[in-house]
């Protein structure tokens, strides 16, 4: 908001992905620089980075919007979220991708949708990133790729896990100098990923961050029943080898949806 409590843009995790990569992309070995870096990073204003990443622009609908409006604004690309406005430009609510898909796979009158398969959702390459890579080249791929995220692939090609702009919070500003830390370990070790006995009893007690799967005859209901109960902006088609092969977003569920509604 302005000064004058007017909506003026949103700030999301592909800023802050922005301001990571282009901040830490090269982190100075002298620990005062270093230091530097992280206190200039911790000290940006929401001003300063609202829509660096040029992929949030701040869209609003009006709150009498129809649904149709809605849905056909979301299903564009790098549309996350819109803001509801009402006559006096006031933010009087915030609609999002998963609320939406949320609230069309709770309606009957769209069941007709949810019968083809996940594979004819797909209709972009999926990107992968081997888990050995350190955290900051994948949010480097994502800024990079104008994606949101990135599938983790051990080194058979096989999905060991997902990454994506949102696991930027589960990395922690402070201590000064924690988020460099955490930026330049391995995917895996962030991820807790487990491939080996030994990796299993070492990170027993971590929580997973496991890929979730389907295949490509499976049903577009599967895909929105599995995205809307455990609330994730991403499912990956896989092969039988569990290699991924595609993976379907948010928006293209959205996407599925509009012609049902379009006036």
């Amino acid at each position: 908001m302005n000064d004058n409590g007017k909506f003026i843009g949103i700030v999301d995790t592909l800023d802050f992905i922005t301001l990571c990569v282009t901040k830490f992309a090269k982190v100075s070995l002298l620990a005062m620089d270093s230091y530097q870096q992280m206190e200039d990073f911790a000290q940006k204003k929401a001003k300063d980075i609202m829509n660096i990443s040029l992929r949030n622009a701040p869209l609003a609908v009006n709150s009498t919007a129809t649904l149709f409006d809605v849905m056909n604004t979301l299903s564009q690309r790098n549309v996350h979220r819109v803001a509801v406005i009402n006559e006096s430009n006031d933010v009087v609510g915030l609609v999002t991708q998963s609320r939406l898909v949320e609230y069309l796979s709770s309606r009957p009158e769209f069941k007709d949708a949810l019968k083809v398969t996940a594979e004819s959702c797909c209709h972009h390459p999926v990107e992968t990133i081997n888990m050995n890579e350190f955290v900051i080249e994948a949010f480097n791929r994502i800024w990079d790729k104008e994606i949101s995220g990135i599938a983790v692939v051990n080194n058979d090609g096989k999905l060991v896990g997902n990454i994506s702009s949102s696991d930027l919070l589960r990395t922690h500003v402070k201590p000064i100098g924690g988020i460099i830390h955490e930026l330049y370990q391995p995917i895996k070790q962030f991820n807790n990923i487990r491939t080996s006995t030994k990796d299993k009893i070492m990170m027993a007690d971590l929580p997973k961050y496991e890929p979730v799967t389907v295949r490509a005859d499976d049903t577009l209901e599967t895909v929105i029943n599995i995205a809307a109960n455990k609330k994730i902006h991403r499912v990956y088609l896989v092969d039988n080898n569990f290699k991924p092969i595609g993976v379907i977003s948010l928006g293209d569920i959205i996407r599925a949806f509009v012609p049902m509604v379009s006036p």
